[in-house]
């Protein structure tokens, strides 16, 4: 409900955690006055509860996370210019009109419409001076019909249909799954989540092609609701070069077999076989615009495949490095995460209205 320009002024010194006897949620304290800009109203030291329902199966972790920065580090990596633009792609992505703006309003839209806050709650929340100002949010018949002007795919994958239960056939898919700790997480915020890995059997080998027809069946049939690939790394990894390259620039899907050892012929086989399983699914989820991921480590070769590259050419298509920090954050979660890896894909943002 803050306005933009407020939010991306807060640093980590903004963030402030719960305090015995005082307030039991995390709150953003919105324009502080030590640092001399005042709120939209004028307005300084400005409290905001971080306590809606969603945040709550997550939001602790990221800011425990968060705190352990210097109070001055900028809570954002992103300046207010980098997010309109990024705002603007995954709209047209979605095939939505919509203005960054409207963010501002659709918490309040929401607060309202669900009765999770009273009229007096939002406007103090919103810093609104005139309770009139407000009034706007009463208008639920509103909200309920530009809800019913998306096209159905966006109604059926908004976030309350996927967490409240009214969807529990769909799921999301952790395919390369190793120790699972994607699905782990996924669980805890409340989402169904199958895991693939050859280590659960011939059922779960996603080379085999039976296995593929049943996850494509699955996706066009509206089942999958995202998927996050672990794609294995050991022949396409730098540090096997100190032994024996097996892979190189000129020759990303295995240098000539004349030149490998029979052990080397069988890691290229399975790397290359799994690589082609993970475009071939990405392909069938990039068909109906639904959300995928893959994690490989920064400098794997992996990224030198040639079909990895024209996918990387693509708009919606975004390559997120994960630092000392981040990885941090993530071992809260999912548990040990590698340092120096790379996130790359589509990944959507579910827009509140």
């Amino acid at each position: 409900m803050a306005v933009p320009s407020e939010l991306l002024r807060c640093t980590v010194y903004s963030l402030v955690p719960p305090v015995q006897n005082t307030f039991n949620e995390w709150n953003l304290l919105l324009s502080p006055e030590q640092m001399g800009h005042p709120s939209k109203t004028g307005e300084y030291d400005t409290s905001l509860a971080l306590d809606s329902y969603y945040l709550k199966p997550w939001g602790s972790v990221v800011f425990q996370a968060l705190k352990k920065q210097h109070a001055s580090t900028p809570l954002w990596d992103f300046n207010y210019g980098e997010f309109v633009r990024e705002f603007k792609l995954v709209a047209e992505a979605l095939h939505v009109q919509l203005s960054p703006y409207q963010m501002r309003h659709s918490g309040p839209s929401i607060d309202r419409a669900q009765h999770l806050r009273s009229l007096l709650e939002v406007q103090r929340r919103g810093t609104w001076k005139s309770a009139k100002s407000v009034l706007r949010y009463e208008k639920s018949a509103r909200l309920a019909a530009s809800f019913l002007e998306l096209p159905q795919r966006l109604r059926v994958d908004s976030p309350q249909s996927t967490m409240i239960g009214k969807h529990r056939d769909r799921y999301c898919l952790d395919l390369f799954s190793g120790r699972g700790g994607v699905s782990r997480a996924l669980r805890r915020l409340g989402f169904r989540c199958f895991e693939y890995d050859i280590c659960h059997g011939a059922d779960h080998d996603l080379t085999s092609k039976s296995v593929l027809s049943n996850i494509r069946t699955a996706i066009f049939r509206g089942e999958v609701l995202s998927v996050m690939f672990g794609t294995p790394y050991s022949s396409f990894s730098v540090a096997r070069d100190r032994t024996s390259i097996i892979r190189n620039h000129l020759h990303p899907w295995g240098i000539p077999e004349s030149s490998l050892s029979a052990e080397d012929k069988e890691k290229v086989r399975f790397g290359n076989l799994c690589a082609k399983s993970t475009l071939r699914i990405i392909k069938w989820l990039q068909h109906f615009s639904i959300p995928w991921c893959v994690e490989n480590p920064h400098n794997s070769k992996l990224w030198q495949l040639p079909p990895f590259q024209d996918l990387l050419l693509q708009p919606t298509v975004k390559d997120l490095g994960i630092d000392d920090f981040q990885a941090q954050a993530l071992a809260a979660y999912l548990g040990p995460w590698l340092h120096g890896s790379t996130l790359r894909g589509y990944v959507r943002i579910w827009l509140w209205f």
